[in-house]
Parts: C-alpha cells; structure tokens; sequence
C-alpha cells in the first residue's frame, strides 16, 4: 500500500489505510499484528472513532499467545507502561513466552497485571531469582497452570517454596536445567502441587532416589522427565513405577545407572506407558527391551539411541512382543545393529510404525537402508 494517495493528494497514513478497509479486512488484520504494531495502531487510530471502536472490540475479544521478543520495544516499554496498556484495553493474555529478558521486578509486574495468564514461559532467564518466583506466587495469577522456570540458574529449592504455596492449582512444572534444585525442591514440589499432571526436572544433578521417592506420592502424574538426572538408580525407578502406574511418558534418557533391572520394572509396572526415552542410557542390554518389548502393550514411541550394548536381538524381541501400536522407534547410534536385524521390523507385526531413526548404526549398510525404505513405506527412515 506504500505510496497510496488520499483524496487530497497527500500520502496516506497507516490510520487512513485502515479506515479505508471494509471492516471484516480489518478484523482479519489485527489477527496477525504483533503487541507492538497494536500498540503503534491504538495512537494512529485515536481519532478515528468508528474503526478504534472496532480494533478494540477484536483486542478484547481475542485469547492471545504472547511471543515476547528479545528487542527494544520489549525492554523500553514493560516497566514503563506496556503492560498497564494491555491491561486498559482489555487484552486476554493467556500464554506467555518470553525469550530471556525476564527479571525479577518484570516478573512482579506480570504477576499483578496479566490476571489470565494461564502458561508462563520464562525459561532461560538468567535475572530470575527466587525473588521472583515469590513474586509471582503472591500476585493474582490465579489461573496459571502452566510454568516453565527451566534453565534459570537463580532458582533454588527457596523458590520452589514459595511456587508450591502460591500456585497450587499447577498441573504443569518445568525445573529442566536447574542446577540449584535438590531432593528439597523436589520434596515441596511433592508435598504443594498434588494436582500436577506433568513435571520435568530434567538436568537437575542433584536429584536422586531420594527425590524420585518424593515424586512417586503425585499420584495425577501422567508425564514425567529425568532426562540426564545422573544419580538415580534403578531403585529409585522401582519406587516411581510403583507409586505411578498411570505414567504415559516417562524420559529417563542419559541416566547412566540405569539397567535392565529399572526396564524390568518400567515393563511390568507402567501398561499406560505411551512415550519412553532411555537414549544414552549406556548400561541397558537386549534382555532391557526385551522387557520393554514384552510389557508395554501402549507404547507409540521408543527412544533407544546410543544404547551402545544392544544387538539384533532387541529388534527380534520388538517384533515378536507386545508393541502393535508403536508409531516411532529410535535406534540411532546403536552400532551392533545390522542389515539382517532391521529386516526383522518388516515382518508386519509394527503396522503403525511411522518413523524409524537408523543414523548412525555404522553396520547397517546402504543396501540394507533401501531394503527396509521398501518393506516399510508408509514409514519415515532416517
């Protein structure tokens, strides 16, 4: 529209744009307009009085998922009244998604200010403290379900207090990355937030048996993730399996003293099970999956990559167990596998199966690849 003239001549203004569109265009539009450009739209509209009555009337009327990024605008205007012109003009901010700008007085003013906040991502920001999280459990986010506090470095077990006593009504926690979390953080996490569904405390190296016990008392949990969480054991795994057998998705990858003892129990004790990484998970052999492979009547997806010690007979034991509705298996890395193993994945057995990651098996030759492509077509092989 650049270069568009009014009737007097003149080049047209952004407001005059607008005001020359019908209003069903105009609604469309202010879809797709970012916090910044509403904002730039609100002042060139003010005296138009017809069309603001309409912009407002979409801005109140929408449930938006905020992408906050990491640029000027962001950082000169939240604390200098951004959110308070969001809040006057009735904007419903349901989802928040910040890329790492977030400190613990901008967390003060989101708590007081965006009150239908239901997800908020703050993840990777490094000012956040346990400061803010008291901040942000004392405010007015009373529908908050969803938080993702992964990666900042800040965040202590103290910050969890104050999460669990603030916001019990979570039903989603990311702590992922939180070097500073221990059995402690895990134990209020257990003892406040009794409605979770899913939890990931992923990375969190001070996390042990002791911290899987408390978890198993979450009796909703459905998903959870341990990802790289080095010092639990097969007895922790026993205890969780135990104390959650309504598990659907269970990561436990990278989790280098876990055995086929902790497959054992996974297999025999988790029959919702849908999801299950055990990827880098170095002391896993074929009696392991073939445990899986035997129990987990639910399973869709199967990471085993980087499971140095399986063999062809991991995949003999998948194609004669249990696993019809597996959608996607990852045995990438698995360097012990050969051409003659994956042709066992072509017996029809896994008629559902979708995707199947092979990279880095180094015995599977190109010739082998092509074989199984063929057998399999309606599967992804990578």
């Amino acid at each position: 529209m650049a270069g568009e003239e009014n009737a007097s001549g003149g080049a047209m203004s952004l407001a005059d744009i607008m005001c020359a569109l019908p209003e069903e265009m105009l609604v469309i539009l202010i879809q797709y307009l970012t916090i910044a450009e509403w904002s730039r739209l609100d002042i060139a509209l003010c005296s138009h009085g017809e069309v603001r009555r309409v912009y407002l009337q979409t801005l109140r009327s929408k449930s938006i998922k905020l992408t906050v990024e990491n640029n000027e605008f962001w950082n000169n205007r939240l604390d200098k009244g951004l959110l308070q012109w969001m809040i006057s003009r009735g904007i419903n901010v349901v989802s928040w998604n910040n890329n790492s700008n977030i400190d613990d007085e901008k967390m003060s003013v989101i708590s007081n200010g965006l009150h239908s906040l239901q997800s908020f991502d703050c993840s990777r920001c490094a000012a956040v403290t346990d400061l803010g999280l008291e901040a942000i459990a004392k405010g007015s986010l009373t529908d908050l379900h969803s938080l993702n506090i992964g990666w900042c470095k800040g965040v202590t077990d103290a910050g969890l207090w104050y999460v669990t006593k603030g916001l019990p009504t979570l039903k989603s926690l990311i702590i992922r990355g939180c070097d500073n979390i221990t059995n402690a953080g895990v134990e209020y996490i257990a003892e406040g937030l009794g409605n979770l569904i899913s939890l990931d405390v992923g990375m969190c190296t001070n996390v042990t048996d002791a911290g899987l016990a408390t978890v198993a008392t979450l009796s909703s949990l459905t998903s959870f993730n341990a990802i790289a969480c080095h010092q639990i054991t097969d007895s922790g795994l026993e205890v969780l399996v135990k104390g959650l057998p309504k598990l659907e998705s269970l990561n436990i990858g990278s989790c280098y003293k876990i055995t086929d003892v902790g497959l054992t129990h996974i297999g025999s004790g988790l029959p919702h099970l849908q999801s299950l990484s055990i990827g880098f998970c170095w002391g896993i052999t074929d009696a392991g999956l073939e445990s899986i492979a035997n129990g987990s009547v639910a399973l869709l997806s199967l990471d085993a990559s980087c499971c140095k010690k399986i063999t062809d007979k991991t995949l003999e034991a998948i194609t004669k167990g249990t696993l019809p509705k597996l959608e996607s298996l990852d045995i990438s890395d698995c360097d012990k596998l050969t051409d003659s193993g994956l042709m066992n994945l072509a017996n029809g057995s896994l008629p559902n199966l979708k995707s199947l990651n092979i990279d880095g098996c180094d015995k599977v030759t190109a010739a082998g690849k092509a074989a199984i492509t063929k057998a399999l077509p309606t599967a992804q092989v990578i």
